[in-house]
């Protein structure tokens, strides 16, 4: 019958033929792979040569200790739990060693099953970090192939949704439509629009993600930057009666950021703010602190509760809202918008109450 261990190779150091003897045959009864060595200079070559999951050694051997070996595992990055083993060993010696990054520490004289009960709980611990290393792979891969799904189906998708609203569009201004017809058809034009926004935006996530978008620095005024944002909304503003006010406190207008990402966050979290505001104040400051751009865009709107602000940035936690006016949304912006911020090496935050409005607070470095 195979043996369960063979999996897990063990490197026996012990200058001591007879310690050495006893533990190899302890490992061959067990079914483990093993390896031996008596000194800690071959111990290296094997580690650096060979594949070594548990190093199974004695504290001392002649006058070196195994913390010299296991400062050597840990520089070479390898997955290897050791287990020591020490006569009388101190208190001090015993908290050294964990603080080397052994993973267990047995007193000699050693019985069998006290080494076999180590040697299972490393070997445990081993296929543990070898499964999670697995599943990080598979899930790494399996999201590269979502985003490559993303771009390819983005891209055949905006073709027809752009020609779907050019005919509805033709057919509109062309008339001899019924007013039934007529309002069919718009109903048609609004719903390729948002479903073109959505394909644009679902394309420019994956990008992101795969790292075809780059952020391409140019020395932009950022007080100009903002105000062409603001006045994108200023005729939306004025017919929901919301005031729009921007304080300017920057000491240094200019910074290197990526302008049309940057006009894009703003742009983006501007337009929620007259969407979700009627009757009310959309305050923009913009302040230089610590060689940062802090910039707030706070509104007085309706503001949201935990579990939206909770899932706001989360690229599959967002849900679709609706404006004070029906306006529609599908959440994928802000998403956005902390992508490109996090790619700018930024921060993203808001604070928000349901009723009371909503504030974003961006800081950017200026360099």
């Amino acid at each position: 019958m195979e043996k369960y261990n063979t999996d897990i190779t063990i490197l026996i150091i012990s200058k001591d033929n007879t310690l050495s003897a006893e533990m190899v045959k302890l490992a061959e009864n067990e079914g483990y792979s093993y390896i031996s060595a008596e000194s800690f200079d071959k111990a290296a070559e094997l580690l650096d040569l060979k594949h070594v999951d548990i190093v199974l050694s004695e504290l001392y051997v002649g006058k070196e200790n195994a913390f010299e070996i296991i400062t050597h595992i840990n520089k070479t990055g390898k997955i290897t739990n050791t287990i020591l083993l020490a006569e009388h060993p101190s208190a001090e010696c015993v908290i050294n060693a964990l603080k080397y990054g052994a993973y267990d520490f047995i007193p000699k004289p050693a019985e069998n099953d006290a080494i076999i009960l180590a040697l299972k709980r490393a070997s445990e611990n081993i296929r543990l970090r070898r499964d999670n290393i697995r599943h990080f792979k598979e899930l790494f891969k399996l999201n590269q192939l979502k985003n490559e799904f993303l771009a390819v189906v983005s891209h055949d998708l905006r073709s027809p949704l752009s020609s779907i609203t050019g005919y509805v569009n033709y057919l509109i201004k062309k008339g001899d439509l019924s007013e039934l017809q007529e309002r069919y058809l718009n109903v048609i034009r609004d719903i390729s629009v948002d479903l073109y926004e959505l394909v644009n935006q679902l394309l420019d996530i994956s990008k992101v993600e795969t790292g075809i978008i780059n952020i391409q620095r140019v020395e932009t005024n950022m007080a100009e930057l903002i105000n062409t944002s603001l006045n994108n909304f200023v005729l939306l503003g004025i017919d929901k009666n919301t005031r729009i006010v921007f304080f300017n406190r920057l000491e240094n207008t200019h910074a290197m950021v990526d302008r049309e990402k940057i006009l894009q966050v703003l742009n983006n979290i501007i337009s929620n703010s007259v969407k979700f505001t009627e009757n009310g104040t959309i305050t923009v400051t913009a302040e230089s602190k610590n060689q940062h751009i802090h910039l707030s865009i706070e509104d007085t709107g309706i503001g949201m509760d935990k579990e939206q602000i909770d899932n706001l940035f989360t690229q599959y936690g967002y849900s679709p809202s609706r404006g004070t006016r029906g306006e529609k949304g599908n959440g994928l912006g802000l998403v956005i918008c902390k992508k490109f911020i996090d790619l700018h090496k930024g921060s993203i935050e808001l604070e928000s109450e349901l009723g009371r409005g909503t504030r974003f607070l961006i800081t950017i470095p200026e360099k």
